[in-house]
Parts: structure tokens; sequence; C-alpha cells
């Protein structure tokens, strides 16, 4: 007697696929506590979801299934505490942990961290061997530039000026209102992908391999990256990584990057890395934000201190 097979493998397939959320690898230290006995274990986390997490314990789980348990870790500097059942084990010392009883601020709260921990990965990802010796070409080039003397000689006698000398004397003047020809001087110098903006909050810089924290304060800020004032002196060189954790108009970011530029002790220029869809767009529109505010409030200066000068003016005239 002949049995149908056709549909064994698509049922076996859909028994096995049991996952509703995606998981990102997390490696870190954990305990595991059964609420019924309020014993911690030893373990750390494998992987974790919106929906659970896998854990490796210490030693072999004896408990089995189905038993209510709360586990604890931290990730990203933030510490978590979950309750949820032990849904499968394999029999020694790895367990599935699903969480239950969950409010959708810590939902929200869960999926932020997990955004976090899949960025860090990305970063880490990024900076092979080919991505930091092209930082280290771009710094390089850089050095060479702030190196060069400020002015160069000036044409000789029997040659026209060039406009690639940067030679003022070798310039023609500029004359008053002429903004193209002011500009001359400074576009070969323009080297930024992205306008900054002057911000002056509280930063923190947190050294990934170091597991430090130093303390500052945000000088500049752009789309690519930011200059960070510190209190104390700059403990590591370039290439370095990090995360910037930091407020804008009240608005909290963490950003993961690179230490691009030392120019002293206490300034550091950080290049950002892998930045989500997400964190690069609201980041952009605040940015946008507070440009086009400045620009309001100084046009409202102007047009308000006309008025006031020439008050001031005829005042002194008579």
């Amino acid at each position: 007697m002949q049995t149908d097979t056709t549909n064994t493998a698509p049922a076996v397939k859909q028994k096995r696929e049991r996952r509703n959320a995606n998981r990102c690898r997390v490696e870190v230290d954990a305990s595991l506590i059964l609420l019924n006995q309020g014993a911690p274990l030893a373990c750390s986390i494998e992987d974790l979801s919106l929906g659970g997490c896998r854990l490796r314990m210490n030693k072999k789980f004896l408990a089995g299934t189905l038993v209510r348990v709360e586990v604890n870790f931290q990730v990203c500097g933030v510490a978590q505490r979950f309750i949820g059942v032990t849904q499968w084990t394999d029999g020694d010392r790895v367990i599935g942990i699903r969480f239950v009883d969950m409010s959708e601020r810590r939902i929200a709260a869960l999926a932020e961290l997990i955004s976090d921990v899949q960025e860090q990965a990305a970063l880490e990802a990024a900076l092979a061997p080919e991505e930091e010796q092209e930082a280290e070409t771009i710094f390089e080039s850089n050095a060479t530039e702030s190196a060069l003397p400020e002015s160069k000689p000036g044409p000789r006698a029997s040659e026209p000026p060039s406009l690639n000398d940067t030679n003022d004397s070798a310039l023609p003047a500029a004359a008053p209102g002429d903004a193209d020809s002011a500009a001359l001087p400074a576009t070969p110098r323009e080297r930024r992908a992205h306008p900054r903006l002057n911000v002056d909050s509280g930063a923190v810089v947190r050294l990934i391999d170091l597991a430090a924290d130093v303390r500052g304060r945000i000088i500049d800020l752009s789309l690519g990256g930011c200059l960070i004032q510190t209190i104390e002196r700059f403990p590591v060189g370039i290439f370095r990584r990090v995360e910037t954790e930091f407020r804008l108009h009240g608005l909290p970011f963490r950003l993961g990057g690179v230490t691009q530029t030392i120019y002293d002790p206490h300034r550091v220029g950080i290049r950002f890395l892998n930045m989500s869809d997400r964190k690069r767009e609201q980041l952009s529109e605040l940015i946008g934000e507070v440009m086009e505010h400045t620009s309001e409030t100084e046009a409202d200066s102007e047009e308000k201190g006309v008025p006031a000068l020439e008050k001031s003016q005829a005042a002194n005239s008579e």
C-alpha cells in the first residue's frame, strides 16, 4: 500500500517554525530566578526578541518546562527584568523563555533595546580592516593639509596669476558685495559632507572596549558626526569604537561611531557609523528645525535692530 507523502515536508516545516518575532544575537551575563523557589541561577543570554530569549545555564537545568521565572540582565548599560515561563529545554543547559504579562510600554522599550543591539552589531561589522584603512587615509589627508603653510609664494612675474593659487596677493581684489569673488579661496577647503550645527549640551562618550564613560559637552553636530569637549583628558586615540549619548531639545540620542580626530587632550571628533534610518530621520529633522529656528531668530533680531540703530545714529548727530 502506497502512502501519499506530498504534504509531509510542508507540515514538518510549519511545525518547526514557531517564532513570531525576529531574534538578535546577544551575549551578556544574566540570572534566572525560579519564582516558586526564589533561588537565582547563573546563566547567559544567547539571543533576544520581543517574545522571549534563549538562555545557556552555567549548570544543568532540571526544573523543566512551563515554569514561571524571572530573567535579569543588563544590555547597553540598562538593567532589564522580565517575567516569563520556560517554553522548551534541550534537556541539559539551554532553555527557551517566553515573556508574559508585558505592557505596551515594556514592549516598546524592548523594541528600542533590540534596535540598539542590532545597530551595535552592524557597527562592529562595519569596522573591518578595509573600513579602518579608509578612515586612516582620510585622517592622514587631513593631517597633511593642516601641516601645509598658510600661504604660498606668489606667481613669477613672467606668469599671469592663476586661479588655483591660494596666495591672496595673487588674486584680484574682490569688489564690495561680490559674493562669488569672496568665496573663491574658501571653496577648496570645504570638506564636510553635512552642515554642522553649533550646540551646547551635556554628553557622554562610552568607550566600548574599555566599558568606561567619558563625560563632557557636545560642541557641534551633523548627520556625519560631532565634536565633543571632555571634562577629563580623553584616554584613547583614533579608530576606537564609541557610543555618544546626548539630548537635543529634550530628545535623547545614543549613536554608535568611532573616534575620528583628536584635536587636543580634551577635544575629540567622532564619526557616526551605521545609523538606523529611524534615528537618521529623527536627527535630520531636528537639525533642520533648529537651524530654521536660529535663522528666524537672527532675522527678527536684525529687523528689530535696524530702527534702534537709526535712532542711535540720529541722537549722536544731534
